[in-house]
């Protein structure tokens, strides 16, 4: 079911059972159902669309124009204008800048051994296209990058207790904290809400 907050109507969305992680974006929410299908539904127009029904999948990140889900382990991705779907390679979990709709993937580049390296490289969803890369050195477990958020150009995480930004446009890694020590690291460690 959903509720219009300014209208005050309720209305059911999901037809046959229960919609499993739904995920919201204006007037369109994408879901998986009972059935293992994955469905979308634009409430200002009640259009429903059954867009894939395989089984395994999850819905991530809903924007304006793509569904992201993944399925068995891989990341896909669903073009609402065009409905076809093309993928993403990666395994590790995306972190997506739905209003400039771009994909952060995180690739771990080398084990074993320190230094070890981490490739960040922002995808760009309608271009369907790698737009930039740029790799993180660490010297430690404890130091390994944490908490990443994408916003446009930019890219913001923490490690070893400090914020840093990196700006793909300008190529240029800035440290937003100063270093801390003692109680004083404990007190004021850094987290991201949003960007």
């Amino acid at each position: 079911y959903i509720y219009d907050l300014t209208t005050g109507k309720t209305a059911q969305i999901t037809k046959n059972g229960v919609g499993y992680k739904p995920e919201f974006y204006n007037s369109k929410i994408a879901w998986v159902a009972e059935d293992n299908a994955l469905y979308i539904y634009d409430y200002s127009n009640a259009d429903e669309r059954k867009i894939d029904s395989k089984t395994g999948k999850s819905v991530e990140f809903l924007t304006k124009n793509f569904v992201i889900y993944g399925e068995n382990g891989f990341q896909n991705i669903y073009n609402l204008k065009t409905g076809t779907t093309s993928h993403i390679d990666t395994s590790a979990w995306p972190i997506i800048d739905k209003e400039n709709e771009k994909i952060l993937i995180t690739s771990q580049v080398s084990n074993g051994e320190f230094p070890r390296e981490i490739k960040l490289i922002v995808y760009n969803i309608d271009k369907n296209l790698n737009e930039n890369e740029f790799t993180i050195k660490y010297d430690s477990p404890n130091e390994k990058p944490l908490e990443f958020v994408l916003s446009g150009d930019k890219v913001v995480w923490i490690q070893n207790d400090r914020l840093y930004l990196y700006d793909f446009k300008e190529k240029k890694e800035t440290l937003l904290t100063k270093e801390q020590t003692g109680l004083e690291a404990i007190e004021n460690r850094p987290y991201i809400r949003a960007l």
